[in-house]
């Protein structure tokens, strides 16, 4: 039996130090869909999972967060 095998990664990133957000605790993870365990199970059924123990970060810290991203905040950084 011969099994594909993709490349992929879980990439994981913060605004601590790119945005000085340091304590903040504001970042991103993005988990490819065809990632999956050996089993074939996939992984962002599990990450799913993960997700709902998590009220996340306030709204006014995700403003600060999305403020970063526009072209301004770009500039600045």
């Amino acid at each position: 039996m011969h099994q594909m095998v993709f490349q992929v990664a879980i990439e994981v990133g913060s605004f601590s130090k790119v945005a000085g957000f340091t304590g903040v605790r504001l970042g991103w993870v993005i988990v490819p869909e065809k990632l999956c365990y050996v089993d074939g199970k996939h992984i962002i059924d599990d990450f799913h999972k993960v997700l709902t123990f998590s009220s996340g970060p306030s709204n006014i810290v995700q403003a600060g967060g999305l403020a970063c991203l526009t072209e301004e905040g770009i500039k600045v950084r």
